[in-house]
């Protein structure tokens, strides 16, 4: 594992916080998020972005340990938005602000959270924690001769439960 410096670190963060936008792909079992400067106060007017994804088959469960947004009943201020899938269209799961604790959330992968705030107060923002569980499916792949005369090959991928497939089956 590659070592940064506090110096390195601060400088990179200071360059996103430049650009408005942040985005982290995270493909490990498990991990954590905190907002930017967390437990510090998270800068005005950014977006960021953390797309979980282990491909098919994981269970993601999120866990909340501090949360503490600017406060606004439809939640336009600040806050963070959690859905089922990597992309902007995907079911929400929740939109939280203000400083209740949300409560566990559990999905289907990938799954993808982003924070948005204003350029008006900021807070400490919030500490999770991710985990991934339970790969379910397997997938095989073979290459076969499609058209023999321009020397082309055609790919198929077949996809099938790992559950039945570890239950006395053998290949």
């Amino acid at each position: 594992m590659q070592k940064f410096s506090r110096e390195s670190v601060s400088w990179c963060l200071l360059y996103l916080f430049f650009l408005g936008i942040c985005t982290v792909n995270l493909t490990a079992v498990s991990g954590t998020i905190m907002s930017p400067n967390h437990p510090n106060n998270y800068p005005s007017s950014i977006q960021c972005l953390w797309l979980i994804d282990l491909g098919l088959g994981y269970d993601i469960t999120l866990t909340f340990y501090k949360f503490e947004l600017e406060k606004k009943e439809d939640c336009s201020y600040d806050w963070v938005s959690v859905r089922e899938g990597n992309t902007e269209k995907s079911p929400e799961l929740i939109n939280v602000c203000a400083d209740v604790l949300p409560p566990t959330i559990k999905s289907k992968g990938p799954m993808r959270i982003y924070f948005q705030t204003d350029s008006d107060k900021e807070f400490a923002g919030f500490h999770m924690t991710y985990e991934a569980q339970g790969k379910k499916y397997a997938w095989f792949e073979w290459r076969h001769k499609h058209n023999r005369s321009r020397g082309q090959n055609e790919k198929h991928v077949w996809t099938m439960d790992a559950e039945n497939l570890i239950s006395g089956y053998t290949c």
